[in-house]
């Protein structure tokens, strides 16, 4: 597939969760009369991921509601609707859409939101995933004076509605708990039309994380512990039974059973009688999705989220996001994501000579996603997990 044709596809996924997988909705160039919505798309390397409304409040808080509070998003934002004004809207990565009804109705993401929120004053922004191994829309709800009023996750198939209904219930389950990690808190969950999963939450801001984030690693920690701990090896685990049974079932689908059931044998021929504390974990722990709200430790996108764990995962999986970002060439440090996961566990006073098999452990699960995600049609590849655990187990592995 082409970059042009799967841009164009990304766009067309959009625009079925915008009209609710309803006919007689099109995106169209421009911003004709009449619209039901408008945008402007950004594109990086030719795949649109950004669909920002024109206004400006709210075009800001819809590039750091997607990218953080960075330095260039303010200047970005008002950068933006001026290079749309001055012609170069048709541009490959800069472009004005809109969304248009044949009937003249309103867009039934809208309609959905609406409902759920009480109000219709507001603009939408969306972040397209298409090409992820996590593939899903997401859209936050922007007020004209740059309020954020909700986020909602927006599935399209099978993979990505089951994911939302997981995090769902997940949110649903730590509902109005006092614990070390604030969730978001659920304001609709359920099926749109189509049968495709969503899930609205109400905003939940989170401010930046120390460089070490040594904060974010105690909170994680005291989470697991406080809902409950089972101490196993990692062979007799129901956490590796059910990767073995996982494996083998991508392994089956994609009819080839060797090289990546290769992985699992040569981690247990090692690492399976080292003993693990296992208990439940956020399971996809990174900058992008854990911060500070107000004085506490804060995390969203609880899709990944484990009833039984190794104690200490989700500290070697924000080692390795951390270490992820650049190109795809890039290869990760096996060396560094172990000395890494060591300071984090450091900073949760807990032994830090898990590291290793930990960073093996989180490095599989990876591996796992990108499978997964291959299986479910999507537009994926790992480029960088697998060589990463190939090297952990020519380096660490008997």
């Amino acid at each position: 597939m082409t970059k042009q044709t799967a841009g164009a596809a990304a766009l067309d996924s959009a625009k079925d969760v915008l009209a609710g997988q309803q006919p007689g909705f099109a995106l169209v160039r421009g911003k004709p009369e009449g619209s039901a919505e408008t945008f402007i798309v950004v594109s990086v390397r030719g795949m649109p991921r950004l669909m920002l409304p024109p206004n400006g409040p709210a075009l800001r808080t819809g590039l750091s509601s997607f990218l953080g509070a960075r330095p260039w998003v303010g200047p970005c934002s008002t950068v933006l609707p001026v290079a749309a004004k001055l012609g170069r809207s048709d541009s490959a990565t800069l472009r004005h859409l809109s969304l248009q009804s044949s009937t003249g109705a309103r867009s039934p993401m809208r309609e959905l939101l609406s409902s759920v929120i009480d109000r219709d004053d507001y603009f939408l922004a969306l972040r397209l995933s298409f090409g992820r191994p996590n593939a899903k829309t997401v859209a936050v709800a922007v007020s004209t004076t740059g309020e954020v009023l909700c986020f909602a996750k927006f599935g399209s198939e099978a993979m990505t509605n089951d994911l939302i209904t997981h995090e769902s219930a997940a949110i649903n389950r730590f509902a109005d708990q006092d614990l070390p990690v604030a969730l978001p808190q659920s304001l609709y969950s359920g099926s749109w039309t189509g049968n495709c999963s969503v899930l609205v939450t109400k905003p939940l801001q989170l401010g930046p994380l120390s460089q070490q984030a040594n904060e974010a690693h105690r909170a994680a920690d005291a989470f697991t512990a406080a809902n409950g701990l089972e101490s196993s090896t990692l062979r007799q685990s129901a956490f590796w039974h059910r990767m073995n049974m996982r494996f083998k079932a991508l392994c089956e689908a994609d009819g080839n059973s060797s090289d990546a059931l290769e992985l699992l044998t040569r981690i247990e021929s090692t690492w399976g009688e080292h003993p693990f504390d296992f208990g439940v974990s956020h399971g996809d722990w990174s900058r992008a999705n854990v911060g500070l709200s107000g004085d506490r430790v804060a995390a969203i996108d609880w899709e990944r989220f484990s009833e039984s764990a190794p104690r200490g995962i989700d500290a070697a999986h924000f080692a390795i996001i951390d270490n992820s970002n650049g190109p795809p060439s890039k290869t990760l440090d096996i060396a560094r994501l172990a000395e890494q996961t060591q300071q984090h566990m450091n900073a949760a006073d807990r032994d830090p000579s898990d590291a290793r098999p930990l960073v093996l452990l989180a490095l599989l699960e990876l591996v796992a996603r990108f499978m997964e995600a291959k299986r479910a049609g999507l537009r994926t590849k790992d480029s960088k997990f697998e060589k990463a655990l190939q090297a952990g187990l020519r380096e660490w592995s008997q």
